[in-house]
């Protein structure tokens, strides 16, 4: 039986900005670092950097499987960040069939591009019952798109061991088994040598707390908020993640709530467009692609 590993990291594919597709999906339950990490993907999607990939980035909000947690719902934002409903974005909590069916098409679409030699890049910020369940459909409909080229085509981003964890294992199988999966180091923590998941992840071994991805200060959201900020989009986007955690009950906040930010799973992100040695750090995020102002 074919089966993906770690060891893709090595000989990994080059992520292609001018054909290749990204699929972002976030579950939106449990926690509240999707939202964050909506506004951090939408952050970069409007740099200058990426002229053209928002046009190739589809979107889901709701890609979730385990059964506890609160469900979100953050439409303005998703629109803020990736553009209207059901062309760049799908709701799978409204309805999850037709958000399977959509996000097929699309990756179908990219798949057939350009003679079929482009890719399609999945960051998997959630459990795995979702790209299964579209993997499979591609598949299954025989529609000239084989097991094979899925394979070599579909690559699959992973950060989380606690997801892989809490998806359907047979279904975490076949997404193994159908795709190109990667699995990187979980964006929340600092591994020592022995919990290595990737030799690939955007953060350095043996880095402190505060240059983590999910940072507690209260400095990085004011410095997005700021009046002199001039990523305009970034700061309406980090302002709106923001005010809508700030407006729930206080037992969802948790970090968020006390000023902190966390937007871990952008570490699927930062490793698919090959910028994991260079964005190592929350500072050097935030200084790219969120704010002008100096932090202090």
């Amino acid at each position: 039986m074919f089966i993906t590993t770690t060891s893709h990291a090595d000989t990994r594919p080059i992520f292609d900005l001018h054909n290749d597709t990204l699929i972002a999906q976030f579950d939106i339950k449990g926690d509240l670092d999707d939202i964050h990490a909506i506004a951090a993907l939408g952050s970069m999607l409007a740099s200058e950097e990426f002229p053209s990939l928002a046009e190739r980035t589809y979107a889901v909000q709701g890609s979730v499987e385990r059964a506890s947690g609160t469900q979100y719902r953050v439409p303005a934002l998703m629109n803020a960040a990736f553009g209207k409903q059901n062309k760049q974005w799908y709701d799978a909590l409204a309805n999850y069939d037709a958000a399977v069916v959509a996000i097929a098409d699309k990756v179908l679409h990219g798949l057939r591009a350009n003679n079929n030699q482009d890719k399609v890049w999945v960051m998997e910020a959630g459990q795995s019952a979702f790209s299964h369940d579209w993997l499979q459909k591609i598949i299954q409909d025989n529609n000239g798109i084989s097991a094979q080229d899925t394979r070599e085509r579909v690559i699959v981003v992973q950060h989380s061991w606690y997801n892989e964890e809490q998806s359907n294992q047979q279904k975490l199988d076949y997404l193994k088994n159908h795709s190109y999966y990667v699995a990187i180091d979980d964006g929340n923590y600092i591994y020592d040598e022995e919990d290595d998941r990737g030799p690939n992840t955007a953060r350095l071994q043996g880095r402190q707390s505060e240059d983590s991805f999910t940072p507690g200060d209260a400095k990085w959201l004011n410095a997005a908020r700021s009046d002199d900020n001039q990523k305009r989009v970034a700061k309406k986007l980090w302002t709106m993640a923001d005010d809508f955690i700030k407006d729930l009950p206080a037992i969802h906040g948790k970090l968020h709530q006390q000023g902190g930010t966390d937007y871990s799973d952008v570490v699927e992100v930062l490793w698919i467009l090959g910028l994991n040695d260079e964005i190592d750090t929350n500072n050097k995020f935030w200084l790219r692609f969120v704010t002008t102002v100096a932090l202090q």
